[in-house]
């Protein structure tokens, strides 16, 4: 545990384990020296942030599949569909609030390689992602 003290404002944090997703939030103290959560950068502050008084934890969940692994669970790299896979994964690249996708982590390289793969350029998309499609 750490403890950290804060001037009023808003702050990011950031909480990194291994075997576990990341969480990146914004954290709010008001001039009064009351805690919120504003913005979590893969979901919603109620599903990752717990506030008791000025106690701020983050509700980590265990790392899903690497991305080569995630391509196969969804029919493999040539059965990619523009909104549940490409696009799903730029909004939760760009921490769009309210979008997860069961892979992790979720790079530049690995949309662009979700691109490659939908319009067709398998080398490209393994390229990008590292994986081994044949």
């Amino acid at each position: 545990m750490a403890t950290v003290n804060l001037a009023p404002g808003d702050h990011t944090i950031e909480w990194v384990l291994e075997g576990y997703d990341p969480i990146n939030a914004v954290i709010n103290i008001s001039l009064e020296g009351v805690v919120s959560c504003v913005s979590v950068g893969v979901g919603n502050c109620v599903d990752f942030i717990s506030i008791v008084g000025a106690t701020i934890t983050a509700l980590l969940k265990s790392s899903t599949y690497d991305i080569c692994n995630w391509i196969l669970s969804v029919g493999g790299w040539d059965n990619l569909n523009w909104s549940d896979h490409i696009l799903k994964s730029f909004y939760v690249y760009i921490g769009t609030p309210n979008y997860t996708i069961d892979y992790s982590p979720v790079t530049w390289n690995s949309v662009l390689g979700l691109y490659y793969y939908y319009i067709g350029l398998k080398d490209m998309g393994n390229n990008k992602t590292g994986c081994e499609f044949i």
